[in-house]
């Protein structure tokens, strides 16, 4: 039992790495590079990142729901599956549709991985479920401080290193996808699994009002950093910084 509750942490923990870290912050790295490469306004920029995190915010609901029915396992895997192909879209992007295509992709497919995610620790852990549940989300992290070492070099190795760059994670994507695909425990056979699916019931979303009070907290938070985060990298190099060069 220890050693699949590790292995649920192992793989929650990348799972995280790529649904948030990825998904939310290697836009940031890339936009600029991105923006020269296909000739697109910041206007254009910025309703591309909108319409993608609109869509996030309406499916993360119904993907933890996924989640809680029908197994993390698959919801996770087939969500990363999404994100991967939108990446590998967004390497071969030939303007804005394109583009925005691909991106909403990846934002579909990072809300069910991300939303799945969080039901993990509710499954397989009790009396450390609020530890286990750092653990995994500490994969945020840890996915933003790859894209931060790792893009800015791949950007400077070529002159169309944005695709490239695209290419990488999706391809890390695809691997974690499998990963998941393949080592995860089905949250269904965990030990509180009737934990998770009180969690996910109407009734519970209904009348759990702190459930509604989280939300409105995390709305905010979500909107103080990715505001921030999408666009800071892209004023910077309106400030004469670059990225990788």
């Amino acid at each position: 039992a220890d050693r699949r509750r590790a292995l649920v942490l192992a793989v929650g923990f990348v799972n995280i790495a790529v649904s948030i870290g990825f998904t939310r912050f290697a836009l940031t790295v890339i936009m600029p590079d991105l923006r020269r490469g296909l000739g697109l306004s910041y206007t254009e920029l910025g309703t591309l990142a909108t319409i993608g995190f609109a869509l996030y915010m309406v499916v993360s609901p119904t993907a933890g729901v996924m989640g809680v029915r029908f197994g993390t396992r698959w919801t996770i895997a087939a969500s990363l599956a999404l994100v991967a192909l939108g990446f590998g879209g967004l390497a071969l992007a030939a303007g804005f549709w394109t583009a925005l295509a691909a991106n909403l992709l990846v934002q579909l497919g990072g809300a069910g991985a991300n939303a799945a995610g969080f039901t993990i620790a509710a499954g397989w852990f009790t009396s450390r479920r609020g530890a286990a549940t750092g653990i995994v989300m500490g994969g945020a992290g840890a996915g933003v401080v790859l894209v931060g070492q790792l893009v800015p070099r791949i950007l400077a190795a070529t002159p169309d290193g944005w695709r490239a760059a695209w290419g990488g994670i999706a391809a890390v994507s695809a691997l974690i996808a499998i990963v998941c695909a393949v080592l995860l425990p089905d949250s269904r056979s965990a030990p509180r699994s009737d934990v998770a699916a009180r969690l996910g019931s109407r009734p519970a979303l209904r009348g759990y009002v702190r459930i509604w009070v989280l939300s409105v907290l995390v709305g905010a938070f979500g909107f103080s950093h990715i505001v921030f985060g999408t666009f800071f990298a892209a004023h910077l190099t309106t400030a004469g910084w670059t990225i990788g060069r």
